[in-house]
């Protein structure tokens, strides 16, 4: 049986994924992983960091797959978005800081890091919120970026 799930093709677990076979995704996954994982290592040389990206580009393919948007080679269009959340993760790596850091809030003041992150909670709750009273269309790529 197994034999025979691994000769389909990308496009056909895509079409099953989307029609709600979760066990498509899981077949796209071990496919793609091994992959996956090399690209994002030679990106950033740090192996937990790469398993983050790809665990991470995977959640955002599964959302953004389950929509009907076409995709011309899955594997890779998977290649970037991996490459994409290590960029990501490696520009939120540089932005930590130690607790209690100094750092710049979003007003231009000083204070630390504590409250530059209740800051950006606040920020992030506001932004949802009128993300989440657009069309559908435009909320779905926001959700990605």
């Amino acid at each position: 049986m197994r034999t025979a799930v691994l000769a389909i093709d990308d496009a056909t677990l895509l079409a099953a994924f989307r029609a709600g076979e979760a066990r498509a995704f899981e077949q796209i996954v071990r496919r793609h992983y091994p992959g996956l994982l090399r690209v994002a290592e030679r990106q950033c040389r740090d192996t937990a960091l790469a398993d983050d990206a790809v665990q991470t580009a995977l959640i955002r393919a599964h959302r953004y797959l389950r929509g009907k948007r076409e995709i011309d080679n899955l594997g890779a269009w998977l290649r970037r978005v991996v490459s994409n959340c290590v960029t990501d993760l490696q520009a939120s790596e540089r932005r930590a800081r130690p607790d209690g850091a100094v750092e710049r809030g979003f007003d231009g003041e000083v204070g630390t890091v504590d409250e530059s992150a209740a800051e950006r909670d606040e920020l992030q709750v506001l932004i949802d919120r009128e993300i989440a009273k657009l069309p559908e269309t435009y909320r779905e790529p926001l959700r990605l970026c």
